[in-house]
């Protein structure tokens, strides 16, 4: 083993794919990750839980289904010359500063008019405009 390669902690490991999903996919993120990745939500929450450990297929379809690293999921170090996981199109970096200068309670506002515009624009069979409030 290389004596500069990151550690992979079992723990770590866990507690990083549960933030992961949450923040990618909020609640529900293990039932939609699971869906998209083609593995069941309940073979996705033994790896949350650390009750299992992904085979490499899993492993790759996991970090693929994130948009990371196979790397980065494991230990959590990223390649110094890429953006973090978080910011990995400019867009991302650019929402994310414009984010952090707004008050909480409007950053909550935003993301929920955002889910409700997902919602609507999944809906089956939808019409007519978005309502304004």
């Amino acid at each position: 083993m290389d004596a500069g390669a990151p550690a992979f902690n079992p723990e770590q490991f866990c507690q990083r794919l549960d933030r992961m999903i949450t923040w990618m996919f909020g609640t529900g993120g293990q039932t939609i990750l699971a869906g998209r990745i083609g593995v069941t939500r309940q073979q996705l929450n033994g790896y949350v839980t650390g009750k299992a450990q992904p085979n490499l297929t899993s492993l790759l379809k996991i970090a693929n289904g994130l948009n990371v690293t196979v790397d980065f999921l494991l230990t959590g170090e990223h390649d110094a010359s890429q953006e973090p996981w978080v910011w990995r199109s400019e867009k991302h970096r650019k929402l994310s500063e414009a984010l952090q200068e707004l008050p909480e309670s409007v950053v909550e506002d935003l993301l929920n008019r955002a889910k409700e515009l997902c919602e609507y624009v999944n809906t089956p069979g939808r019409t007519g405009l978005i309502q304004s409030r």
